[in-house]
């Protein structure tokens, strides 16, 4: 039977899974991956997969429902994902701290669970933070929309990525994303167009970046509004349904006796 891999996330840097992920390709009839970029590592570790490999690009459904007004008067940047070292929450929490002078009613909440819950609370105790960093925990996929719905900006401070959901998410509601350069990232977040990116580990960019979409709102929207509308092009579910579905009846009738 032919064998379709498809890659959910970037590539492992671990010899040992290298070895192991080789092997899975090396045996594919066809490799998809959902971002450019965990492809073309995946390209790199096997060669032979070239000629038979492609992007799929992960389809996510509009939410349901009008996303919130993006509010300058009370503005709340939203995180959200697993609390582990390589989404980089500890960064936004610095940079936060860099923007909370800026703006009295400011606020950053954080959806998700993790090994490094209590090392980012206790990040956000030494900063001084408490009282506007929220923890909200784990988020039922049914209320992503409504807890984006709520930002202002939503930020992706990753460390490593594929091609976060999130991002895609935060753009079907029309919010402007700020997010670092890694990974799948800049084939959602379109710098200066849909958000802005900047380079990975650097708190003080991400806050620039807010600091800017704050201060200028209306540009703020105007980044929603193009985020919403080229996610709706680029990650429509049908398109994804429809391109799995010509890749399994061509594996198909490539093996067919």
């Amino acid at each position: 039977a032919p064998l379709l891999v498809t890659l959910t996330s970037h590539p492992p840097e671990v010899l040992v899974g290298i070895q192991l992920f080789k092997i899975i390709l090396e045996s594919a009839s066809w490799v998809t991956a959902k971002s450019m970029a965990a492809l073309s590592r995946a390209r790199e570790l096997v060669p032979d997969i070239g000629s038979r490999s492609s992007v799929v690009y992960r389809g996510v459904p509009r939410p349901e429902g009008a996303s919130e007004p993006l509010s300058a008067r009370f503005p709340t940047i939203v995180c959200m994902g697993r609390l582990a070292r390589e989404k980089g929450f500890d960064l936004a929490i610095r940079a936060f701290a860099t923007i909370r002078p800026h703006f009295t009613n400011i606020r950053m909440i954080i959806g998700g669970n993790g090994p490094e819950r209590r090392a980012l609370e206790e990040l956000v105790r030494s900063l001084n933070l408490t009282d506007h960093i929220d923890f909200a925990g784990w988020v039922n996929p049914e209320g992503v929309a409504s807890f984006l719905s709520a930002a202002t900006v939503v930020m992706i401070p990753s460390r490593r990525e594929c091609l976060p959901r999130v991002a895609v998410e935060a753009a079907l509601l029309a919010k402007p994303v700020i997010a670092t350069m890694v990974g799948g990232i800049p084939e959602v977040v379109v710098d200066g167009q849909t958000g802005m990116v900047v380079e990975p580990e650097d708190p003080h960019a991400l806050a620039q970046a807010t600091l800017y979409l704050l201060a200028n709102p209306e540009q703020a929207s105007g980044m929603g509004t193009i985020a919403c509308d080229r996610a709706q092009k680029l990650f429509h579910m049908p398109h994804c349904i429809d391109a799995y579905h010509e890749l399994y009846a061509k594996l198909a009738f490539a093996h067919s006796p």
